[in-house]
């Protein structure tokens, strides 16, 4: 039994690209009680349950990491948060700045807070190409952080753990695993 089995976990930008990868992973490896993918993209929540949709453990909720109080109530009764949310693309980011911090530090900001009040610390940060905002992994009852990295890190001092989403998603959910077991340990 791993420390997903049973747990209910929340994936914001669920619909990216590590999102999806994420959530076939943990589906494939473990058993949650349920994954919700929090996105502010309705059309590939849409398409996603083409392929979950059967899953009754998956479940859609629309949201956006903007939104401090909608976040705060997808973090109910969750266990895990694996944070994807972000604006990863330079050219967008260039043009539309403001929406830009709007995502990726205020958004993480309305995280880092709603995890505190619910009383979920954040154990692992994942960090991508260097242009990514950090994608980071909370979970309930832990104090520290752990890293990953994924994606291109020639411009970062951190050595690649992954080097595509669907490999970092297998990586993380072993490097929770991981986690799991020290803790169990002790």
């Amino acid at each position: 039994m791993s420390q997903f089995d049973g747990s209910s976990i929340l994936i914001t930008g669920g619909t990216g690209s590590f999102g999806k990868a994420f959530l076939a992973r943990v589906l494939e490896a473990h058993d949650p009680h349920r994954v919700i993918v929090y996105s502010r993209d309705e059309l590939k929540q849409y398409e996603m349950r083409a392929t979950f949709g059967d899953d009754l453990r998956v479940r859609f909720f629309i949201g956006d990491v903007r939104d401090k109080d909608r976040l705060y109530r997808a973090l109910n009764g969750i266990d895990y948060v694996v944070h994807a949310a972000a604006t990863k693309i330079v050219p967008t980011a260039e043009y539309n700045p403001f929406e830009c911090v709007k995502t990726n530090v205020l958004g993480a900001m309305n995280l880092i807070a709603d995890l505190r009040e619910a009383g979920i610390a954040p154990p692992i940060c994942i960090v991508g190409e260097p242009t990514d905002m950090v994608p980071a992994i909370a979970h309930k009852g832990v104090h520290r952080w752990r890293c990953c990295v994924r994606g291109k890190a020639a411009h970062s001092s951190l050595t690649p753990l992954a080097v595509n989403s669907v490999e970092a998603a297998a990586r993380v959910v072993a490097h929770i695993a991981a986690i799991g077991e020290d803790l169990r340990d002790r």
